[in-house]
C-alpha cells in the first residue's frame, strides 16, 4: 500500500472515531438545565460503606445506612461521617439459597422493582428511640438498640417489607407484593394492625399528620391512607410508575420513572401541577428528596435546588447520585454512583 492511500485511510478512521465519539457524547450527555451548575460543594467526609447501601436516615445520635447487599446496616458518626459501627441484621444468601434471586441487576430494565427482590435490609428507620431495619429473608423486622449497636428483638410481620417509615409512635412497612401496609407499635414492638387491599405494588410513604401517603407503584399512582381508620381516602394517577415521594409544605411531590414531578395538594388531594424533574437514578426506591428552607434537593445526574413555588432550579452541584437527606445543621448526606455517603456543605 502506498503512503498517500496508506495516510489517506488513516484519515479516514479518524473522522469516523470522531464522528461516533460526538455522537455517544451527546446520546450520553445529561439534560440541559434552567441554571447553570456550580463548583463542587464543600465536601466534608465520602465515606464508603456495604454493599448495594440505601440513603441515609438520621436520627439516635447517628446517619444510619441499610446496606441492601450484605445484610448490614452501617452506623456513621454525625460530626465527621465515619463509619463507628457495621450491624448484622439479616442474610441475604438465604435467598440465594431457596433459588428466589433470580439475576443480578442487569437482568432487568433499570425501572424494575424485581432487581430489588433479594435486598437484604431493603429499609432503616428510627423510631421512638430504637433503629429498626428490615429482615427481608424472615419477612420480619428487627429492632437495634443504638446505646450497644446490637439487635435485641425480632418481629414477625406476616408479610414482606419493601420500605419503613415512623411516626412518634409507630412504625408502618409497605408489602410490595400483597398490596398492604403493617402497622408496628414503636415502644412495644408488637405487629399493631394491617391495612390490605391497596392499590397494587405500595412502596416508599411520606407521613404528614393524620394522612400516610403511599407510592403505589405497580398501580402507577399514589394513595392516601387514614392511618388510624385504615381507609383508602385517595388515590391520584402518577402516569408512571413513581420512584420517590416527599412532602413540600402543603404539597406531596412524586416523581416517577419517567423523569416527571407531580405536585399534589393534601387539602385536596388532587394533582396541581407537574415539571420535568429529569429520571431518579439507581435502583427503584432508592430515590430521595430532601426539603429545606432553601429548596428542595433533588438527585439523579446533578444534585439540584428545586425553588418550589416556581419549581425553577436555583441550582446545580455536578454530582451523579441516588438519594439526599438534610440535616438540621444544613449539611446534606448523599448517596453517589460510587455507593459512598457523603456529607456536604452546600
Amino acid at each position: 500500500m502506498n503512503d498517500t492511500r496508506h495516510f489517506a485511510l488513516i484519515g479516514l478512521a479518524r473522522f469516523a472515531l470522531l464522528t461516533a465519539l460526538g455522537a455517544w457524547a451527546v446520546a450520553c450527555a445529561p439534560p440541559p438545565t434552567i441554571a447553570p451548575a456550580t463548583a463542587d460543594p464543600l465536601i466534608l467526609s465520602a465515606t464508603p460503606v456495604g454493599q448495594r447501601p440505601m440513603r441515609a436516615v438520621l436520627g439516635a445520635g447517628a446517619a444510619w445506612v441499610a446496606n441492601a447487599g450484605d445484610g448490614t446496616v452501617s452506623r456513621l458518626d454525625p460530626a465527621s461521617g465515619q463509619v463507628t459501627a457495621t450491624i448484622a441484621v439479616g442474610d441475604p444468601t438465604v435467598f440465594t439459597a431457596r433459588d428466589e434471586c433470580t439475576g443480578g441487576v442487569h437482568s432487568f430494565h433499570n425501572t424494575s422493582f424485581e432487581v430489588r427482590q433479594c435486598d437484604v435490609p431493603s429499609a432503616v428507620v428510627v423510631a421512638a428511640g430504637s433503629v429498626w431495619a428490615a429482615k427481608n429473608e424472615a419477612n420480619a423486622l428487627v429492632r437495634i438498640d443504638p446505646a450497644r449497636n446490637a439487635v435485641i428483638d425480632t418481629v414477625a410481620l406476616g408479610g414482606k417489607p419493601w420500605a419503613l417509615a415512623a411516626t412518634d409512635d409507630a412504625i408502618w412497612v409497605s408489602d410490595y407484593d400483597d398490596d398492604a401496609l403493617i402497622r408496628v407499635d414503636a415502644r412495644s414492638g408488637a405487629v399493631a394492625g394491617r391495612i390490605a387491599g391497596l392499590p397494587h405494588g405500595p412502596t416508599e410513604m411520606a407521613i404528614a399528620g393524620d394522612a400516610l401517603w403511599v407510592l403505589t407503584s405497580r398501580s402507577a399512582s399514589v394513595t392516601r391512607v387514614d392511618p388510624r381508620s385504615g381507609r383508602v381516602v385517595a388515590t391520584v394517577s402518577l402516569a408512571a410508575r413513581p420512584t420517590g415521594i416527599a412532602l413540600v409544605g402543603d404539597e406531596v411531590w412524586a416523581r416517577n420513572d419517567e423523569g416527571t414531578m407531580f405536585r399534589v395538594d393534601t387539602r385536596t388531594n388532587a394533582v396541581i401541577g407537574t415539571f420535568a424533574a429529569a429520571g431518579g437514578e439507581g435502583r427503584p426506591g432508592i430515590d430521595l428528596f430532601a426539603p429545606t428552607a432553601a429548596g428542595v434537593w433533588v438527585p439523579g445526574i446533578g444534585l439540584r435546588l428545586v425553588d418550589p413555588a416556581t419549581q425553577q432550579v436555583r441550582r446545580q452541584i455536578d454530582l451523579i447520585c441516588y438519594a439526599v437527606t438534610a440535616a438540621p445543621d444544613g449539611t446534606l448526606w448523599v448517596l453517589d454512583i460510587m455507593g459512598r455517603v457523603l456529607r456536604l456543605r452546600p
